[in-house]
């Protein structure tokens, strides 16, 4: 991803200094999920920033796990989740 791109990526991702969560304050899917435009269509916004700060996602395990999800025992789930909204 460029420079201009990542900029635009990260402008879109809101910092929770509790949590550590970037939680993305773009366009999000019907389901709850970031949605980040590059290269010409539409991306879940945390898998873009998978690949973008880890690498390729393993396709063994396609599914990428919100951990700050997992360790949040109050969270009702579902697509009321905010956590789905997560990047980091």
């Amino acid at each position: 991803m460029d420079e201009g791109t990542l900029a635009r990526f990260l402008s879109k991702a809101e910092i929770q200094l509790d949590t550590g969560c970037w939680l993305w304050t773009g366009t999000t899917s019907d389901d709850g999920y970031g949605v980040f435009s590059y290269q010409r269509n539409n991306h879940l916004a945390h898998r873009v920033a998978w690949k973008h700060f880890i690498g390729p996602i393993p396709a063994a395990t396609p599914h990428l796990d919100h951990l700050c999800h997992t360790r949040d025992l109050s969270c009702p789930g579902g697509t009321v989740c905010l956590h789905r909204r997560c990047v980091c």
